[in-house]
Formats: C-alpha cells, structure tokens, sequence
C-alpha cells in the first residue's frame, strides 16, 4: 500500500485483530505492506484513526458519526 503524505513524521496502518505496521518513507510517500482484505485504519504522526482513501468497502459501526471513526 502507499500513502501519499509528504510532510508526515510517521505513517502507519493499525491492522483489527493484529499488530501495528510501520511504513517507511519513500519520495513524498510511505510504503507498507498490509492485506487489501484486512480491516485496518491508517496512523498519521499519532493522529486520529483515519479511513484507507483506497478502500473498496468500508464499515460503520450502527452510531457511527461522519466526523469520527469507530473501532
């Protein structure tokens, strides 16, 4: 996967039921490798969780808020 995120510290994606992965930089990018199958959500120098920009489907919890994402 690659993230387009030029002036981040850090990029990593938080895999449900599994560990962190870090990404590395590459260019004005990062870079990792996580399963297109996987429920993750991307980390951006410590922010909030962020949806994958490249996700096909995407789950809401039932009191899901637009502006907040749920575990």
């Amino acid at each position: 996967m690659r993230v387009w995120a030029p002036l981040a510290e850090t990029v990593a994606v938080h895999v449900a039921d599994a560990n962190q992965v870090l990404f590395w930089r590459e260019g004005d990018g990062w870079v990792g490798a996580v399963s297109r199958l996987s429920r993750h959500w991307l980390l951006v120098d410590g922010g909030p969780r962020l949806a994958d920009p490249t996700a096909t489907e995407v789950q809401f919890g039932e009191r899901h808020k637009r502006c907040v994402l749920d575990a």
